[in-house]
């Protein structure tokens, strides 16, 4: 199951890009700087090393947008025009500021 694979991923995407998010948060980035500025570095530092991996899977697969749905994420960044690894590699990069 892909929630043991990336279990700080899943955590992140279930508890802030859950299927309710658009009612707390106003963007999929106000829930990202959310969990930026709410949660322990090394929950941070995890998903980053987390999203590296993810990334590739989501280059190589042929349905990223369910793996997002099966990570827990509730957001699909191709309603905004963006590709879902190019989503991640964004969260990656705000992670990382």
């Amino acid at each position: 199951m892909i929630t043991q694979t990336y279990p700080t991923l899943s955590q992140f995407l279930g508890a802030y890009l859950h299927q309710d998010w658009p009612e707390e948060f106003s963007t999929p980035e106000a829930a990202i700087e959310a969990f930026r500025r709410r949660e322990p570095a090394d929950s941070v530092r995890a998903i980053r090393a987390e999203l590296e991996q993810v990334i590739h899977e989501a280059q190589q697969s042929s349905d990223p947008s369910r793996l997002l749905y099966d990570l827990g994420c509730y957001y699909d960044p191709r309603a905004d025009g963006r590709s879902v690894s190019d989503w991640l590699a964004h969260v990656r990069k705000v992670l990382s500021a």
